[in-house]
């Protein structure tokens, strides 16, 4: 029951707000217009040395926040709450594997090993590997198991779950890349709307509420950051040593990204 009122209340909120979205976009656009109409005002008094312009000043109607960060902030709490419940899971399915029955965990394990072996710490030589390379998602795995002193689910979860934020908040900034690439507009409603989609999506279950699902997020947060940089670099009006060290860490990036899981490789097409 209180799972369907959630679930059924997240629906309701997400109604509502798209619904509204225009008119609380429209009343921030006025107070925008308001606001520059005022420094306007306040620089013209300036120069003309006349105090008695200021007046005008009274009519200012307070500007209340940015309206950009106030997308984020909600973005970034559906997301939050939507999962917030995984964090007191157990070690489910893969991750018995992955995490419980894996020797690359252990502190006292070498960390070359984990570039040796593959995802669930079997050696990449054996026969009865499973070849899935992902060496620096073990890493994140390690610095768990030693920040909480031993094999908390409590801290893997939580993780995933800000990873899950990180990734929502990202995709944002790429559709405001994407769709707003000739407006003004910091945020658009198409960008806000796509990101709010793509934060409260049930397809994100089993990535976030499993703690092995915390590949495709760190990839994901990696693909995003991305296309940011080469959207980056396009916009660059010339070839500067600027642009190149931006190339260059787009390059290091992806690398990484196919360490964390190695079907990235298939994004870079």
């Amino acid at each position: 029951t209180v799972r369907r009122a959630t679930t059924i209340t997240i629906v309701l909120l997400s109604i509502a707000l798209a619904i509204n979205y225009r008119e609380v976009e429209k009343m921030y656009e006025r107070m925008v217009t308001q606001r520059d109409r005022d420094l306007e005002c306040f620089n013209r008094s300036n120069e003309e040395k006349d105090k008695n312009n200021l007046d005008c000043l009274k009519l200012h109607v307070p500007f209340i926040g940015n309206f950009h960060f106030a997308c984020r902030l909600i973005i970034a709490a559906f997301a939050l709450i939507c999962y917030v419940n995984s964090v007191h899971g157990e070690f489910v399915f893969d991750d018995t594997e992955a995490i419980l029955s894996n020797r690359d965990l252990n502190l006292e394990t070498p960390l070359a090993d984990v570039f040796n072996d593959d995802f669930w710490g079997t050696k990449l030589s054996s026969k009865q590997s499973h070849k899935s390379y992902r060496p620096l998602t073990v890493i994140t795995f390690r610095w768990n198991v030693w920040f909480a002193g031993g094999l908390q689910p409590f801290g893997f979860h939580l993780v995933n779950i800000l990873l899950h934020v990180a990734a929502s908040l990202l995709y944002l900034e790429v559709c405001n890349k994407l769709l707003g690439a000739c407006r003004k507009r910091r945020t658009t409603s198409c960008a806000f709307l796509a990101a709010f989609l793509f934060s409260v999506h049930p397809v994100h279950v089993e990535n976030v509420a499993s703690v092995v699902g915390r590949a495709e997020l760190l990839s994901a947060i990696c693909y995003f950051i991305v296309i940011l940089m080469y959207i980056k670099c396009c916009d660059a009006e010339n070839c500067s040593m600027l642009m190149i060290l931006w190339l260059l860490s787009v390059a290091a990036l992806s690398g990484c990204a196919m360490l964390f899981k190695e079907a990235y490789v298939l994004l870079m097409k």
